[in-house]
C-alpha cells in the first residue's frame, strides 16, 4: 500500500512533523508547494532539511490540470527528475477540503533514497560538475553524506600517497581542526562520454587558511562515473598535486664563484656550472644552459622542474660534489675542475 504525504503550504510544512518514509504519492496544495519525506533508517539526522518543490500551472481544462514540477532547493539525499510533468486530477465531488486539501492529487513517481542518483542513462556536464563541487565542498566540514551518495561501494581512489577503497576514503573525511578553514573550486573541467560512462577531469584549486595564514595548492583530478542499477556513481578517482617551485632565496654574489666548475657523473658525462650577471647556470654537453635558482645556502632548483641541486662541501669548506636529488634519490657528480 502506498503512503501519502500532504502539506497545506511551505509554511504549513514547517510547522508539521514529517514521517520518515519514502512516499510514492504526494498531495499537492492550492499554492503549489509540497515536500517529500525521507526513507526510514536513513543515516542522516532527523532534523535535516528536505527538498522543496514547486508546481507551476501550464494548462487547465475541465478534466485535468497539468503542472510543471521544478526543484526549489536541492538536497543531495533525495532526487527527482527535474522539470518532470505531473497530472493533477480535478476535485472529487463531496470531498472535504480539509481532508483532500482542495482535492488536488498528484501521482508523482520519483527515486527513493535507496537509489539516490539520477535514473536517466545520460548525464550532462553541468550535472557532473555540480555533483563534484558538492563532494569538494564536503571536505572542509567533514561531511561524508555526498561521498556515500556519489561514490560506488566498489570504487577505487588514488593520490600521490594513498590507494583507497570507499571505506578508507570515508574514514579519511574529517572536519578541519580548529583554526583551519578552506575551500576547493573547480577549474578547466573536461568531460568525455561513452554509453553509461562519463569521465570528468578538472583542476581543483584549494585555498586553506591556517590561523590567519593563507595557503594555496593546485591538484588535477579525474573521476570516472558509471551508470549502474539506475544511478550514476564514481567508480574510480585519481588526484595528483601540481608541482610548485619553492620560494627563491638569496646568496651573496661573492659566494657564487664557489660553485663554478666541471662536475662528472661518469667518464665523458659531465655538467658545467658557470656564473653570469650574478646568476648560476648549468649546462650538460651541447644542451642549452638553464638557470639554477638559489633556495638557500648551497641549495638550488630549476624552475618548473621538481628536484634540487645541492652543492656539498668537504672538511675544508670547498665544494667537492654536486648532488642531483630527484624524488629523494641522489646522483653524485664529482667536481673535477674549477
Amino acid at each position: 500500500m502506498r503512503q501519502v504525504l500532504s502539506f497545506a503550504s511551505r509554511s504549513g510544512w514547517e510547522s508539521q512533523a514529517l514521517p520518515a518514509y519514502c512516499p510514492r504519492q504526494v498531495l499537492l496544495t492550492a499554492d503549489a508547494h509540497f515536500a517529500i519525506g525521507r526513507r526510514s533508517g536513513h543515516d542522516r539526522g532527523d532534523d535535516e532539511p528536505l527538498e522543496f518543490w514547486q508546481a507551476t500551472p501550464l494548462k487547465v481544462n475541465s478534466q485535468m490540470r497539468s503542472r510543471r514540477v521544478t526543484r526549489l532547493c536541492e538536497h543531495h539525499d533525495l532526487t527527482m527528475e527535474r522539470h518532470s510533468y505531473a497530472r493533477i486530477i480535478g476535485p472529487n465531488k463531496g470531498t472535504r477540503p480539509q481532508v483532500a486539501l482542495l482535492g488536488l492529487l498528484v501521482a508523482l513517481p520519483f527515486v527513493c533514497p535507496s537509489s539516490r542518483a539520477s535514473t536517466s542513462p545520460t548525464i550532462t556536464q553541468n550535472e557532473l560538475i555540480q555533483r563534484t563541487q558538492r563532494l569538494l565542498d564536503a571536505y572542509a566540514p567533514g561531511d561524508r553524506g555526498p561521498f556515500r551518495l556519489y561514490v560506488a561501494d566498489d570504487a577505487m581512489f588514488f593520490d600521490d600517497d594513498n590507494d583507497m577503497d570507499k571505506a578508507v576514503l570515508l574514514e579519511s573525511i574529517r572536519p578541519l581542526p580548529s583554526g583551519y578553514s578552506g575551500s576547493i573550486r573547480i577549474e578547466r573541467p573536461k568531460v568525455r562520454f561513452a554509453p553509461s560512462v562519463a569521465v570528468l577531469a578538472f583542476d581543483a584549486i584549494e585555498t586553506e587558511t591556517v590561523f590567519g595564514e593563507v595557503l594555496h595548492a593546485r591538484y588535477h583530478m579525474t573521476h570516472t562515473w558509471l551508470f549502474r542499477k539506475g544511478q550514476w556513481q564514481i567508480v574510480a578517482g585519481e588526484t595528483h598535486r601540481y608541482y610548485e617551485d619553492p620560494a627563491a632565496g638569496h646568496i651573496a654574489a661573492a659566494k657564487l664563484a664557489d660553485y663554478v666548475g666541471t662536475y662528472q657523473l661518469a667518464p665523458g658525462v659531465v655538467i658545467e656550472i658557470t656564473q653570469s650577471d650574478n646568476q648560476v647556470y648549468a649546462q650538460r654537453g651541447s644542451q642549452k644552459p638553464y638557470r639554477l635558482v638559489p633556495e638557500s645556502s648551497d641549495v638550488f632548483f630549476r624552475q618548473g622542474v621538481e628536484g634540487r641541486k645541492l652543492f656539498h662541501r668537504d672538511a675544508s669548506n670547498h665544494v667537492d660534489l654536486l648532488i642531483d636529488r630527484r624524488n629523494n634519490e641522489d646522483l653524485f657528480w664529482k667536481r673535477i675542475s674549477r
